[in-house]
């Protein structure tokens, strides 16, 4: 059991065992994916596992393992990356310390991000009806996603320069040192919907997804009026051109 805020590798096969269940079938009738209802959760069970067998496991070969499964995945939560992770975690030794439960960087990452709409709302909902934001292009998505970074993160680089070689005068929105992490920012607007943002974003993983000091690039885009008409459909293109070295993550936010 749990306790003191603190998580034992038996903590961690407990509380996958629920990702098993239930899960989606594919059109023959076979396990195919983690249930819908769970998928999110199994994303961050999946990214805690892995946290912790870095922690207490560092030689382990696991870790490639369970990276390079993660990668192939692209976030579609298929049973056989959760059955391939569970059956590690139950191959391991119970470490000698335990580790506290802190959510990851990444995760803090995430949260921003699918959080921004509300955000903003907060922002406008000031006291004596003062005046708020109003977010009319990037570059007021962008001054309110680096201020929440910098709370957040210790070293945050806004429009950090790509090299000569993979697009003059690039650069990327945001680079997040402390977790190897590029976020690139879009906003849409009429005449940009899913084809045009569809095609910049692509043109944007061949600029950066070779820079060796990025892990992950993400892409966050901001559609309040609902001009992206399939944004799974968007981030399901953008997804697979994940790679060996590169995870892309879109995030699409009303």
């Amino acid at each position: 059991m749990q306790k003191n805020n603190i998580m034992t590798l038996q903590d961690l096969i407990e509380e996958g065992c629920k990702y098993g269940e239930n899960p989606l079938k594919d059109f023959f009738g076979n396990d195919y994916k983690v249930n819908e209802s769970l998928q999110e959760s199994f994303l961050v069970w999946a990214r805690k596992v892995l946290a912790f067998i870095e922690n207490y496991y560092p030689k382990s070969g696991n870790i490639k393992d369970i990276r390079e499964r993660l990668k192939s995945d692209h976030e579609e939560c298929r049973i056989e990356t959760y059955r391939f992770i569970i059956s590690i975690l139950k191959s391991l030794e119970e470490p000698n310390n335990p580790v506290k439960v802190t959510p990851s960087n990444i995760e803090v990452l995430y949260q921003i991000l699918n959080g921004f709409s509300g955000f903003v709302r907060q922002l406008n909902n000031r006291h004596d009806n003062r005046n708020g934001i109003i977010v009319k292009d990037e570059y007021d998505v962008q001054d309110i996603l680096h201020a929440q970074f910098v709370t957040f993160f210790e070293d945050v680089r806004a429009e950090d320069p790509v090299p000569i070689n993979a697009g003059s005068g690039s650069r990327l929105d945001f680079l997040i040192v402390d977790i190897k992490t590029a976020v690139e920012v879009k906003m849409t607007r009429k005449r940009l919907g899913d084809k045009a943002i569809g095609e910049q974003l692509l043109v944007d993983v061949c600029r950066y997804r070779k820079r060796n000091d990025i892990e992950r690039l993400v892409f966050f885009i901001y559609d309040p009026e609902h001009h992206i008409r399939n944004p799974k459909g968007l981030k399901n293109d953008i997804e697979k051109q994940s790679g060996p070295g590169c995870i892309i993550n879109t995030f699409v936010v009303n």
